[in-house]
């Protein structure tokens, strides 16, 4: 079920009754599909144990609600609980943009990740930068 761009459930009020709608709807068939999982045959993968059958469910329940009502994570730019490993990366410059990347439809933007170690800070006594 494709929804067009800007449509009643993908914005406020209709958004918030979908939202309704899929908790009621789950809230309803959960009992149906705990019984229904209870049979090895019944479920996704012959060996998958009931509980992962349940929980692979409610994830494709919840991915198929959230992608029909367009509702994105909202991604902060701000450090959280990873503090130092956090960094925040700025664009290239526009001269490096060619061809379709240089196009009106995209634009380069700040983008965020996290390393698995904090980021080395530079040792004033290093051999290698007293040359």
């Amino acid at each position: 079920m494709a929804t067009p761009k800007n449509s009643l459930i993908t914005r406020q009020p209709g958004k918030a009754v979908w939202v309704l709608y899929a908790l009621l709807s789950t809230t309803l068939r959960l009992p149906l599909w705990l019984i229904y999982y209870i049979f090895k045959a019944n479920r996704q993968h012959p060996r998958w144990t009931y509980t992962q059958a349940v929980k692979s469910y409610f994830v494709k329940n919840l991915i198929y609600h959230i992608s029909i009502t367009e509702s994105p994570g909202r991604l902060s730019l701000k450090p959280g609980a990873e503090k130092e490993r956090f960094v925040v990366i700025q664009p290239a410059k526009a001269e490096l943009y060619k061809g379709v990347a240089n196009s009106l439809a995209i634009r380069p933007s700040r983008s965020a990740g996290h390393g698995f170690r904090a980021p080395s800070k530079p040792n004033r006594t290093d051999s290698r930068t007293s040359m």
